[in-house]
């Protein structure tokens, strides 16, 4: 590994990312609803239900509001530590492409893959934000990646990255909800129909991927039936079909908008 390119990258990002993240306020609905959910995390000390107004909100699980709650135990509950898991993660996510950068090609490929996407204004936007979305693009990220390396060979380690990928499917549920595992089975289907369905699929590694996925978001969606039965889980999966049809959630929008 070239240290040069590492620490320009770790410290590059961490001046881009971290400095003035509350000096403005928190303007965005989702933003401010999502602080006030962590927020309420703390108060309450219920932490795996979220809440707006101490009602249950269910729109969206809790990982992302256990990173903010997380934060705010650290900075203190204001703007700075709504929006700094999201920084955290912008140059996590630098480094994550410097990494694959690297694999598949050379050290400087993914040096400059990373600069260009630290370049770019709406990764810049969203990594200085309080919103869910960065860690949910994340984790789908992940997952369709090791996916793709799969799919594209056959060794003794398709397995493994088989589970790797439901890993973070499993996380990117618990971040957004099911759609997450219906983004990745459409990338999936789509990269089958370009490859005109050429690609064999191990039975074993498709049930590796699913029970992961399901143990992932079982620590959240079944604990959660467990302790209060199925009306939150009914509930919940009721609001998330809802999302798709109606003008919910402050957004007026159509059907489409949640698969963008």
């Amino acid at each position: 590994m070239n240290r040069k390119y590492f620490l320009i990258l770790l410290i590059g990002g961490a001046l881009l990312f971290f400095p003035f993240l509350g000096s403005v306020h928190l303007f965005d609905w989702d933003e401010i609803n999502f602080a006030e959910s962590a927020r309420e995390m703390l108060v309450s000390g219920n932490y795996t239900r979220v809440q707006i107004n101490y009602q249950p909100f269910w729109e969206k699980p809790p990982l992302f509001f256990w990173l903010q709650a997380a934060s705010m135990k650290i900075f203190g509950v204001n703007e700075y530590a709504a929006r700094f898991p999201n920084a955290l993660l912008g140059v996590i996510t630098l480094l994550t492409f410097y990494f694959i950068g690297k694999k598949f090609y050379d050290e400087k490929f993914g040096f400059v893959w990373a600069l260009c996407y630290a370049g770019s204004f709406l990764p810049f936007l969203y990594f200085k934000s309080g919103i869910i979305d960065p860690w949910f693009n994340y984790f789908i990220f992940l997952s369709v990646y090791f996916l793709a390396l799969s799919l594209n060979v056959q060794n003794d380690k398709v397995t493994r990255r088989f589970i790797y990928s439901g890993i973070f499917a499993g996380l990117a549920i618990l971040t957004k909800g099911p759609v997450a595992f219906l983004i990745i089975l459409l990338t999936v289907l789509v990269f089958l129909v370009i490859k005109r369905f050429k690609i064999s699929l191990s039975v074993k590694n498709i049930f590796y991927f699913l029970i992961t996925v399901f143990a992932v978001s079982f620590l959240w969606f079944g604990f959660e039936t467990i302790k209060n039965g199925q009306w939150f889980l009914i509930e919940f999966i009721s609001y998330q079909i809802r999302l798709f049809s109606t003008p919910d959630a402050g957004h007026a929008q159509p059907f489409y908008y949640h698969f963008s």
